[in-house]
């Protein structure tokens, strides 16, 4: 289970849903990891709704001050604080990354419902959980469960109700990685910045600079994972941060953990390519 971390190879299967799902679902992921020493998985934000499915045994999710959820299938909202995933060294099964106005089209909620939770699929959705997760699990590869969930996902869709404003603010936020002004966006919108405050927040959970300060944070993982990146200073550069030590501070508050121990922990292979990836 990748829990919006992605992960933490490459070469994992990312599809594109069919073109009439793209407002929702931003990819599927397929994974299928094994060899991993028996541990936890630190899923970390990024600015999706994480649905994932199972095609193996359930998913265990640590959840601070509430019971370990163990379920074949779960969603967790979007959020400011990484998620643990306890697995057996093992991990198989099919991850959506759902937008905002994902949640309300394909869940029936605000995305505000599901900000900081975890919840099994079927306390979210009901019945429809148990279709999707039979459907999968009756798919014979990659190319299969893709044609499965364009099919289940077209007949959830139900978009009516989503705000104007926050998809054009949220699209402004995700399409310059979080480092958009709040000002600017409120401006190009035609609200005030504090009008347009209340509305994501309303809508989201959250409030446009702590959606901003996620979605950066997610692109900084991202070029971490891809390798693209030659050191944490030339990261924090391209991902709008003042310097890697504000770079630091964020992942330690977000992640919970330093760059370098999240590098340690997940992407060993990154390790060696020099000095400045240490973290600290």
């Amino acid at each position: 289970m990748v829990m919006a971390s992605a992960a933490p190879h490459r070469g994992v299967p990312r599809m594109r849903p069919a073109e009439h799902l793209r407002p929702y679902v931003g990819s599927y992921i397929d994974f299928d990891m094994a060899g991993w020493p028996p541990g936890r998985h630190r899923g970390l934000p990024d600015g999706t709704l994480a649905l994932v499915v199972s095609l193996g045994g359930p998913l265990i999710v640590r959840r601070a001050g509430h019971p370990d959820l163990g379920a074949a299938a779960t969603v967790a909202g979007l959020r400011s604080s990484p998620v643990d995933i306890v697995h057996d060294g093992t991990q198989r099964g099919v991850q959506l990354e759902l937008t905002p106005r994902g949640a309300r089209a394909l869940l029936g909620l605000p995305a505000a419902a599901l900000t900081q939770g975890v919840w099994s699929l079927d306390e979210v959705v009901g019945r429809k959980a148990g279709e999707l997760i039979g459907r999968l699990a009756g798919a014979p590869d990659s190319a299969g469960r893709t044609r499965v969930l364009d099919t289940v996902l077209a007949g959830w869709v139900a978009d009516v109700g989503y705000p104007a404003a926050v998809d054009a603010a949220w699209r402004q936020l995700v399409g310059s990685a979080g480092s958009a002004s709040v000002t600017s966006i409120a401006d190009e919108i035609g609200l005030g910045r504090r009008h347009l405050g209340q509305l994501v927040r309303a809508e989201l959970g959250l409030t446009p600079k702590t959606a901003a300060r996620i979605l950066r944070f997610g692109q900084a993982g991202r070029l971490l994972r891809s390798g693209r990146t030659t050191s944490l200073a030339e990261t924090a550069v391209l991902c709008g941060y003042y310097d890697q030590p504000h770079l630091t501070n964020d992942w330690k508050q977000l992640a919970g953990c330093t760059p370098g121990e999240w590098m340690s922990e997940e992407l060993p292979f990154l390790q060696d390519r020099g000095s400045d990836r240490s973290g600290n």
